[in-house]
């Protein structure tokens, strides 16, 4: 099974990412620390198998988003699917689709997964730098065990239960032990049942003392139930004396309501219903006495009112001659403004003129016109004079600036054509450079090629020793068995001295082969040798004289092309400063023609021509608005002697009906008194009326709210069967009465009910009398009888603490029921601990059971291929990891053919010892599940070249199962040799 690709909705720091690992089968993922490869590895790890929801809350996206994504999958048969996992739908939980569209759910993954789950997948293809820093930790005569049992099951946890279940055993049991829990139990044990036979002894008589006092308390309980009878009996007595008061009470009222009538027809609360209506009808009747006598008043005051008051066409002609009155103060005001604001005009039109100090009059000024466009035309006179003065005085200061460059260029240009070589040299100095390091080159080729041929020389004698020793060995069995064969005179021994003669020859020839075709190669090396004519420093030297040559080349054509560029600005400067020069002549022209249609612009300059037509424009607005002024107050003039004339006419008819002396301001006082006076006069009549209004409708509510009190007062008359209140009142007070003794007869009723017996209560109620007298004696008979029972209790009483002491002196204090119950607590827990030993053994039966069945089945073959990645790792330093038959003891054994326990290894070798046990056991499992193998930064401990032979054997292991290595270390290029290694920068 491999990863084809991996996509990231959000996880960690990981947000809509993508990684493609399609056709890959070594993958490396390089990132500094904090890059996010151990994030990537958890993502991977809980698409294939999920994780808690706890757990996923640790990966939420750090700028928001889902938790979550996908993850493709191909399976070895071919078959792709895609896994899906969300934190917030289905619970976590894996929605498969498959490449024919179908979507499956968590139990098809897990059977796809062939049952593997996290831990064992962690377990068995995966390992990172923490498993080899435990290992570190461990003691050295441990290791062997640890590497054993990852040898069988690719997990140290096998060895740790070991551990874990031996100190447990240790801690319950042992043979000739003390402390453990087990063996003190068992001598305490012995010692309790040693005390117990003693006590038990002692206790002979306990059982018949025991059986006579039970007799006793018999007889105790039979004199008990006797007297409670007898108590009762005594309380129904002392109640009925206690009571005998209210009794009598009871009898007495009992005959007192017979005396009265059976019904009484009268309501419910009726006096006090009575009471309660008369309060709430005797204010409402008060009060309407009293609106009525203002009812009166109110119309006598409205009458005095309509006397007074004007007409309404008296009304509607005052108030006309009063609007006519303020619009002559209008007038009259507006005139006052009027004559001040011309005397102001004519005041500031001559200081304008004397500001100006123009030859001009006012009657000039009136006169002067000027068009809408003379504004604009000044205006655009000053901004063309002064942008002519500042192009043309601009284009002198870049001709000056110009010409100064010019100069520089060429004074430059002149420089760098002396300090430039002839074109030939230059040439003939690059030639040279050249040959140089060409020659370099060759001599630097030359060292590595007779580096390799040393080396393969030392190859070379190896290979010729290997084969001696092979030979040796060969013709020697071959001797051997050849011998063998002539005294056993057995053909199948001739056959195998000639197979193995076969194979000494062919081992020599393709020895001897491979020699020669790699001298071969090397022969074809070229060996000449050319020395160098120049040391380092001349080479030096003049690689720096080429490369200033090189620069002034360049400068010389740069200067060239600044001066090309420059005499074409200069030529460019002298049109535009001909086409302003003509232009300036050209606005001196129009100047003259201003001036001549104003006359008074004679010695003004041109920059304040626009200033002095807003001057003007002013003046003549002021002179415009003083003509207007002075027709307006002639105007107003006659308005205002019409409007008096009108006013004062009306006056005299109206109000003063006299000869008419008053101003019009004072007749206007006049007549708006009197229309004051008459307005009060309506506003106090609009008062009268309203007022005569709300208490009409006053008076009708308080009517309205005396008619039903009055109707439930006849209402209650009529329930009690009674025409007037006097009769009302004397049978509602003959019914409270009966009601008061009523109700202490219920009580008296329910007192006595609740108090006596059913028997005694009957008697009471059928009228029977109670004498007190009769009551006391019984009592004190009852009494008598009490305390005789008492004495013969108190006699068995004291039998029964008699037997009892005895008793006491037989259980001494309870020691035999106390040591007997401990006995037993003590049996209880011996079994319990024993049943926790008797699991903890099964556990450890069942470890070495199952660890039998791998070293018998599966551990060969987990050796085999781990001692075929050892010897890789290893550089060939070790050939063989087996198993010591005698000690079982996991040994080594190298090219020398020295063995070694696991615990004289380095730590380094260890450490390639423990990857090859895992590489090993992962190539047995992925026969049935072929998993991706993941690495973790698991070799930052290791050298560049333990680094390199684990990237080779990872390589390997690349060719069947797809391998993911999470580093933070650089590879370098060299050591990728395959093609088959991807690596991705994160």
């Amino acid at each position: 099974m491999r990863i084809q690709h991996v996509e990231i909705y959000g996880f960690g720091k990981w947000q809509d990412k993508q990684f493609d690992f399609s056709d890959q089968n070594f993958i490396i993922l390089i990132g500094e620390n904090e890059a996010g490869k151990s994030t990537l590895r958890q993502f991977i790890l809980f698409m294939l198998f999920g994780m808690p929801p706890r757990e996923r809350k640790l990966y939420l996206p750090k700028k928001g988003g889902q938790l979550g994504g996908r993850l493709t999958l191909e399976t070895d048969e071919g078959n792709v699917f895609t896994i899906e996992r969300m934190h917030d739908r289905n619970k976590g939980e894996a929605v498969c689709y498959t490449a024919d569209g179908l979507t499956k759910d968590e139990n098809w993954l897990n059977k796809q997964l062939f049952g593997i789950n996290k831990d064992t997948f962690l377990s068995i293809f995966s390992f990172d730098t923490t498993v080899l820093s435990r290992l570190h930790q461990m003691k050295q005569k441990d290791i062997g065990e640890v590497l054993l049992g990852v040898g069988m099951a690719g997990t140290d946890q096998i060895y740790w239960t070991e551990k874990w279940l031996e100190q447990q055993l240790n801690d319950y049991f042992k043979p000739q032990g003390k402390k453990p829990k087990i063996n003190q139990l068992v001598e305490t044990l012995a010692e309790k049942q040693v005390t117990l036979v003693q006590l038990e002894a002692d206790a002979s008589h306990y059982q018949e003392k025991q059986r006579e006092i039970q007799k006793l308390k018999q007889h105790l309980t039979t004199f008990q139930e006797k007297q409670k009878v007898l108590h009762q009996e005594m309380q129904r007595i002392k109640q009925m004396i206690q009571q005998y008061d209210a009794i009598t009470s009871y009898q007495t009222i009992k005959d007192e309501l017979k005396l009265y009538p059976n019904t009484i027809q009268f309501p419910e609360q009726g006096l006090d219903r009575f009471d309660q209506l008369n309060r709430h009808l005797f204010p409402l009747q008060s009060e309407t006495n009293m609106l009525q006598m203002k009812l009166e008043k109110e119309q006598e005051e409205l009458n005095d009112i309509n006397q007074s008051i004007l007409t309404e066409a008296e009304k509607k002609k005052l108030n006309l001659t009063l609007e006519e009155i303020r619009e002559w103060s209008q007038f009259n005001q507006a005139l006052s403004n009027k004559k001040q604001e011309k005397l102001e005009l004519e005041r500031d039109i001559t200081y304008a003129m004397n500001q100006l100090q123009l030859d001009l009059s006012l009657e000039d000024v009136q006169a002067l016109s000027l068009p809408f466009a003379t504004e604009e035309r000044w205006i655009q006179l000053k901004e063309e004079q002064q942008e002519l003065y500042q192009a043309i005085t601009k284009l002198e200061y870049e001709q000056q600036v110009d010409n100064e460059q010019y100069e520089v260029l060429l004074t430059e240009q002149k420089k760098t054509d002396q300090q430039l070589m002839d074109p030939l040299e230059l040439h003939q100095l690059k030639q040279e450079i050249e040959r140089e390091e060409e020659t370099i080159y060759q001599l630097e080729q030359s060292k590595s090629n007779q580096s390799k041929q040393n080396k393969w020389n030392k190859i070379k004698h190896q290979k010729k020793r290997t084969a001696n020793i092979i030979s040796i060995i060969g013709i020697s069995l071959t001797v051997i068995i050849g011998l063998l064969a002539l005294i056993l005179e057995e053909r199948i021994w001739f056959i195998l001295s000639g197979v193995i003669l076969v194979v000494v020859i062919f081992v020599r020839w393709s020895m001897f082969q491979s020699t020669k075709s790699i001298e071969t190669f090397f022969e074809s090396l070229p060996n000449h040798m050319q020395s160098r004519k120049l040391t380092d420093e001349e080479l030096t030297e003049r690689k720096q004289t080429l490369k200033q040559q090189e620069i002034f080349v360049e400068q010389q054509e740069k200067s060239t092309k600044q001066l090309k560029e420059m005499n074409a600005a200069r030529l460019k400067l002298n049109e535009v400063k001909k086409f302003h020069l003509q232009r300036q002549q050209l606005v001196k022209q129009q100047i003259n023609e201003q001036i001549e249609q104003f006359p008074f612009l004679e010695g003004i300059t041109v920059e304040h021509w626009p200033k002095l037509y807003h001057y003007l424009e002013t003046l003549l607005n002021q002179t415009k608005k003083y003509t207007n002024v002075t027709n307006q107050v002639d105007v107003l003039t006659q308005q205002l002697d019409d409007l008096e004339k009108n006013i004062k006419q009306i006056y005299q008819e109206k109000v003063a009906k006299k000869e008419l002396t008053d101003t019009i301001p004072s007749i206007g006082e006049r007549v708006r008194q009197v229309i004051d006076k008459d307005n009060v006069l309506v506003h106090k009549k609009d008062e009268v009326v309203e007022n005569r209004k709300q208490l009409v409708n006053q008076l009708d509510e308080l009517q309205a709210k005396m008619i039903p009190l009055q109707t439930k007062i006849n209402t209650l008359w009529e329930h009690a069967n009674v025409q007037d209140e006097e009769s009302f009142l004397e049978k509602g007070r003959q019914k409270q009465a009966f009601d008061m003794l009523y109700k202490e007869y219920k009580t008296y009723e329910n007192q006595l009910n609740l108090l006596l017996s059913e028997k005694d209560w009957m008697i009471i109620n059928n009228g029977e009398k109670i004498i007190k007298s009769d009551l006391e004696a019984r009592y004190e008979k009852m009494q008598y009888n009490m305390k005789e029972s008492n004495e013969k209790m108190q006699h068995m009483q004291q039998q029964i603490s008699d037997i009892n002491a005895h008793i006491y002196q037989l259980e001494t204090s309870q020691v035999l029921v106390d040591e007997k119950h401990h006995y037993y607590q003590l049996q209880n827990e011996l079994q319990q601990q024993a049943k926790q030993w008797a699991i903890y053994q099964l556990a450890k039966n069942k470890i070495n059971k199952t660890k039998l069945i791998y070293y018998n089945h599966y551990l060969p073959n987990v050796l085999s291929h781990t001692t075929t990645y050892f010897k890789k790792i290893t550089s060939g330093s070790y050939l063989c990891v087996f198993i010591d038959e005698d000690s079982a003891e996991l040994l080594v054994e190298d090219k020398m053919g020295f063995r070694y326990a696991i615990q004289e290894l380095s730590q380094g070798t260890q450490d390639q010892l423990y990857i090859s046990l895992r590489i090993g056991m992962s190539i047995v499992i992925k026969h049935q599940h072929n998993m991706p193998f993941f690495v973790d930064d698991a070799f930052v401990h290791f050298d560049s070249t333990r680094l390199h032979n684990m990237l080779i054997a990872f390589n390997e292991l690349s060719k069947t199962s797809q391998v993911i290595w999470f580093t933070k270390e650089y590879v370098p290029p060299f050591w990728l040799e395959s093609e088959g290694i991807t690596i991705h920068k994160i």
